[in-house]
C-alpha cells in the first residue's frame, strides 16, 4: 500500500492589522475568490515556499531560509494538499506570525495563531442580534432617525438669536376697563348691558381699551354722568396689545366717543391668535460648524430654546420639529384671561406643544357701601398724573429723532420707557392701598413688552468642542441598540464600519474556540475594512 505524502503551500508577508483582541480591527471580503485574489497580490511581495509535508494549526514549524529575511513578516497563510472546503476546494489557513526564532545557519522556526476571522468569515451564519453600535447608511443619516444617547457631547454655550414675533409693540400692555355695561355708542341711545359673544365665548362683560393718561378720567366720569353707574365698573387689567389688534382687524370692536377720545368697546370673547415661524433649516450649527455625521443636527448638539425675560423657557428638541421651521401661536381670550396659551404647530410632541404663560395684571374694583366707588375712582386721578411724564418724553424722543440728536433721542427713549413702567408700577401700588380690590395683583413691569415677548435662541457647543464629536462618529458610528443581522450592518459604509453587538447571535462551522473568539470580536466592538489597501486610513471619505 502506497504512503501519501502530503504537500504544503505556506505563502509569507507583511498585512497592516493585528489580532482582532488588539487591535479591534480586521479586513472584510464580499466573496472567498476576492479574498485569496487580495493575498495572492501579498503574496507576490513576499515569500512562498512548498518545502513542507505539513503545517499544523497553531504549532510551530521549521523552515530553510535565512532568519533576517523571515524576521520581516507578521502573517502567512498555508494551504495543506489534503484540506479542502466544502466546496471542494483546497482551504487555506490565515495566521498571525507571532515570532520567528533562529535555530542553524538558514533554518528558522516560525510561531503562528490562527486568525479566526479570515479563516473562517465565510462559514458564518448570521442570526437578529442586538446593534449596539454601527455606522448607518449615508442614505438613512437623517436628523431624527438614530435618536440613542452617545458617550461624547459638550454644552450648548454657543446661542444665536432667531426672530420669532415681529413687532415689539404688540407685546405691550394694552390697558382694558372692565364693566358690566358700555355707554352709548354707534348709533345707541342709551346704555348697553351685558356683553354677548358665540357659544362658549358668551361674556356678561366688556372691556373698554384705554390709555394711561386723562382719557381714563373722561371715562370714569362718563360713567358718573346724570345717573351713576361707576358700580358698573369692575376694575383693570392688561392684555397684550396684538390682541386689540386682532380684535379691531375682526370687527369686533365698537367705538364709543367720550368727550373727544375714542374708546373701542368689546364684548365677544373669542379666541384672538397671532402666529409666527421661523425658518431653522440647514446643516450648520449655531456656532458655525457643519457636521458630516446629521445625528449632531438631533439635540446631541443642538437646541432651541423658546423664552422670555418673565421666567418662561421651553428648549425644543430639533428631531421633534415637523419640516424646515418653528411655527407657532399665541392665542387669548380678550376677557376673563389672565394669560395666554403658547402652542407649536409641527411638534411631534404634544405633551411639550402646549404651554400657559400669565399675562396677568388685574386691578379689581369692590363697591364700598359707606362710599361707593366714588372716593377710590375719584383718587386715581392723582395717580394718573405719572402719565404725563410718559408723553413729554415721548414728544422728546421724536423731537431728537427730528433734529437728528441720536445720543439725545437714545437718553430720552430711555427715559420714555422707564417713566411708562414707573407709571404702570405707581398706578399698580395706588390701587392696591387706596382701592378696595379683590385678585392677584402683580408688578405691572413683569408684563412690559420687552419681558413679555417671545425670543428664539439656536444652542450649539462651541466651534472647537464639534470637531471631536464629529472625528467620534466618523470612527465609531451612532448608538444603535436595535435588532438586526451582522451581515446587513457590516458593509453599509464605502471603506469601513464599526461593529457591536450584544450577546452575538451567529452560527460558525468551526471548532468551539474559534467560534467564541468571533463571537467575543463583535461583542466587544471591531472596525471592519473593507479593503487590504485602505486598512487604517481614517481620512478616506467613507461615504
Amino acid at each position: 500500500m502506497a504512503v501519501s505524502h502530503p504537500t504544503t503551500r505556506l505563502d509569507l508577508f507583511t498585512v497592516p492589522w493585528g489580532k482582532p483582541e488588539e487591535c479591534h480591527a480586521i479586513v472584510d471580503f464580499p466573496t472567498a475568490a476576492a479574498q485569496v485574489a487580495a493575498f495572492d497580490g501579498l503574496a507576490k511581495q513576499g515569500v512562498s515556499a512548498t518545502k513542507f509535508n505539513y503545517i499544523k494549526k497553531d504549532q510551530a514549524f521549521r523552515i530553510e531560509g535565512n532568519f533576517a529575511r523571515f524576521e520581516a513578516f507578521n502573517y502567512c497563510r498555508y494551504q495543506n494538499s489534503d484540506f479542502v472546503n466544502r466546496q471542494g476546494n483546497k482551504k487555506w489557513y490565515y495566521a498571525f506570525i507571532d515570532r520567528v526564532e533562529y535555530i542553524a545557519q538558514d533554518i528558522a522556526m516560525i510561531y503562528i495563531t490562527t486568525d479566526y476571522w479570515q479563516t473562517y468569515q465565510f462559514n458564518i451564519t448570521y442570526y437578529k442580534s442586538l446593534i449596539a453600535r454601527a455606522h448607518v447608511k449615508k442614505s438613512e443619516d437623517t436628523v431624527g432617525r438614530w435618536l440613542q444617547p452617545e458617550p461624547v457631547g459638550a454644552p450648548a454655550d454657543y446661542e444665536k438669536e432667531i426672530d420669532l414675533f415681529s413687532g415689539g409693540d404688540d407685546w405691550f400692555p394694552s390697558w382694558q376697563m372692565l364693566s358690566v355695561s358700555r355707554p352709548p355708542g354707534a348709533g345707541e341711545a342709551d346704555w348697553v348691558y351685558g356683553g354677548y359673544g358665540n357659544e362658549s365665548s358668551m361674556t356678561g362683560q366688556y372691556a373698554g381699551f384705554v390709555s394711561l393718561d386723562v382719557a381714563i378720567q373722561k371715562l370714569i366720569d362718563k360713567y358718573a354722568g346724570e345717573t351713576d353707574r361707576r358700580q358698573d365698573i369692575i376694575g383693570f387689567r392688561c392684555v397684550p396689545f396684538w390682541v386689540r389688534k386682532w380684535l379691531r382687524d375682526n370687527r369686533y370692536l365698537t367705538d364709543v366717543v367720550v368727550d373727544g377720545y375714542t374708546i373701542p368697546y368689546c364684548a365677544a370673547n373669542l379666541v384672538a391668535t397671532q402666529e409666527t415661524s421661523a425658518d431653522i433649516a440647514g446643516n450648520t450649527l449655531a456656532c458655525g460648524y457643519t457636521p458630516r455625521n446629521k445625528k449632531m443636527l438631533t439635540s446631541m448638539c443642538r437646541v432651541y430654546v423658546v423664552y422670555n425675560y418673565n421666567g418662561f423657557s421651553q428648549p425644543l428638541r430639533p428631531e421633534f420639529i415637523k419640516g424646515n421651521s418653528i411655527r407657532m401661536s399665541a392665542e387669548m381670550r380678550p376677557i376673563g384671561s389672565n394669560g395666554f396659551k403658547l402652542k407649536l404647530k409641527n411638534y411631534a410632541k404634544p405633551a411639550e406643544s402646549v404651554f400657559d404663560v400669565p399675562y396677568s395684571f388685574e386691578m379689581q374694583i369692590g363697591y364700598n357701601e359707606n362710599g361707593g366707588v366714588q372716593g377710590s375712582l375719584n383718587r386715581v386721578g392723582s395717580v394718573l398724573n405719572a402719565a404725563g411724564a410718559v408723553a413729554g418724553n415721548a414728544a422728546s424722543l421724536g423731537a431728537n429723532i427730528a433734529t437728528g440728536n441720536v445720543a439725545g433721542a437714545i437718553t430720552s427713549g430711555v427715559g420714555a420707557v422707564d417713566s411708562i413702567f414707573n407709571a404702570s408700577r405707581d398706578i399698580a401700588n395706588a390701587f392696591n392701598s387706596k382701592v378696595a380690590s379683590k385678585g392677584n395683583q402683580s408688578d405691572t413691569n413683569s408684563i412690559s413688552s420687552e419681558n413679555c415677548k417671545f425670543r428664539l435662541v439656536d444652542c450649539s457647543p462651541l466651534y472647537h468642542e464639534c470637531g471631536p464629536i464629529d472625528d467620534f462618529l466618523d470612527l465609531y458610528g451612532y448608538a444603535i441598540n436595535e435588532w438586526g443581522k451582522i451581515s446587513s450592518w457590516k458593509d453599509t459604509r464605502s471603506k469601513w464600519n464599526y461593529l457591536q453587538t450584544v450577546d452575538c447571535n451567529i452560527k460558525v462551522n468551526a471548532p468551539a474556540p474559534e467560534a467564541a473568539s468571533i463571537r467575543s470580536m463583535f461583542n466587544a466592538g471591531v472596525t471592519i475594512w473593507h479593503s487590504i489597501s485602505d486598512f487604517g486610513n481614517y481620512s478616506l471619505d467613507n461615504n
